[in-house]
């Protein structure tokens, strides 16, 4: 009997489980940087409010729907074959490209009035809600990159690729202390070399998802 071509549930466990520990011991890292180097309450008092407002979205919004779209492409995957879920894959990713694209646009314009209702006990700093807007323009493009990065992430899981989706936070962690690291090294604005930093991990995210996973990438597609 030939051997099976799908990947075993233990690899896929371990795949996955190896890569998630992986990943906190970046974050574990990156955190002790971060306090290290920008203290931890004036960290947090001046760039959690910048920080928070992508991940905030990111986590709320969009990526609460891939479940229902990855499950989608699996099953035009197994009745229509290859060809037809890559059809339907670059439609979602086409549409999702889109929303994000105009939302994206109207929260950076947006972004004062939105830090005056998430960081209200600034209003009356004016220099550091202006500072806090710049930061917070910056990263908020991470939301875009990181809902497009899942749903790359559920094509791949789909096709029975797991390991580069898994270790798609650990790109983000590297990358946000590369960033603090040339901050510190270049004498610059660590907390917005930070704020460069989390902008770089969303397109490192994108853009390295397919391409270390040597699949196609999802296409523009109506």
């Amino acid at each position: 009997m030939a051997a099976s071509t799908e990947p075993s549930l233990f690899r896929a466990f371990t795949t996955v489980g190896g890569y998630t520990l992986l990943s906190r011991l970046a974050g574990f890292v990156r955190e002790i940087l971060t306090a290290t180097f920008l203290g931890a309450a004036r960290f947090r008092m001046r760039s959690s409010s910048p920080f928070s407002c992508p991940t905030f979205f990111a986590v709320s919004s969009p990526r609460v729907r891939f479940p229902r779209v990855c499950a989608d492409l699996s099953q035009t995957l197994e009745r229509e074959g290859a060809a037809k879920a890559k059809q339907f894959a670059d439609q979602a990713f086409a549409v999702l490209s889109v929303v994000l694209l105009v939302f994206s646009i109207i929260m950076i314009i947006a972004m004062p009035l939105v830090l005056y209702v998430q960081a209200a006990g600034y209003a009356d700093d004016p220099e550091q809600m202006e500072r806090m807007t710049e930061m917070a323009r910056i990263a908020f493009p991470y939301l875009f990159f990181v809902s497009l990065t899942a749903l790359q992430s559920g094509v791949l899981n789909a096709l029975g690729r797991f390991a580069v989706p898994a270790a798609a936070p650990v790109f983000l962690n590297i990358t946000l202390i590369t960033a603090l690291l040339a901050g510190v090294g270049s004498g610059g604005d660590r907390a917005l070399f930070l704020s460069w930093g989390v902008f770089a991990a969303g397109v490192v995210q994108l853009c390295g998802l397919p391409s270390n996973a040597g699949v196609s990438a999802c296409a523009l597609s109506w």
